[in-house]
């Protein structure tokens, strides 16, 4: 939560720019019914290095990596429409308050934790399900 703290003080109009520019790509992933998931991995990137603490990119390159090995081996990611929150975040760093950056930022990692935990408890449920068979 840290690095959107400092995102939000050390941002420049071209970085919030290019910023704005990821949301953009990434409603237009899901309007194509593309992949999102670069142009999401591309948001957080972004304000990670906006934080200028090069520790908390290396973080995130290690979960992106680690969430991309998750995903192998699911059929199907189910995640809820992130967008509104990529722009609500994204309004909060452009206003420079870091406080409600954070709690925006906090609120979308829950909703990141709970579709995981959701997809988890599908793949179970299935799992249990071909077991009793």
């Amino acid at each position: 939560m840290e690095t959107v703290r400092l995102a939000a003080v050390n941002a420049t109009q071209d970085e919030l720019w290019k910023l704005r520019q990821s949301v953009s790509l990434y409603y237009r992933d899901v309007a194509e019914n593309k992949s999102h998931d670069d142009s999401a991995y591309n948001f957080h990137t972004i304000i990670a290095e906006m934080s200028r603490n090069k520790y908390f990119k290396y973080l995130l390159d290690i979960m992106i990596f680690e969430e991309q090995k998750m995903e192998e081996r699911m059929d199907k990611l189910v995640t809820k429409e992130r967008g509104v929150q990529h722009d609500d975040i994204v309004a909060a760093l452009e206003l420079r308050d870091a406080d409600l950056a954070q709690q925006r930022m906090g609120a979308h990692i829950d909703t990141m934790l709970s579709d995981v935990k959701h997809q988890i408890e599908q793949i179970q449920a299935l799992a249990k399900e071909d077991s009793v068979r």
